[in-house]
């Protein structure tokens, strides 16, 4: 499992906890997505203000 966060521009570390809940809390809302496959192998999400 490969989780980066990165916000302006800057790596931020994570550790294993948040790594686990983040893979967890995306997956589980992107599966939930019409047309989206259940093995699916990369979520990319880009946020801006």
């Amino acid at each position: 499992m490969n989780i980066e966060l990165e916000i302006d521009g800057e790596d931020i570390p994570l550790n294993r906890f948040v790594r686990k809940v983040l893979k967890n809390v995306l997956e589980g809302i992107v599966k939930e997505l019409d047309g989206v496959s259940e093995d699916m192998e990369k979520i990319e999400i880009k946020l801006e203000k």
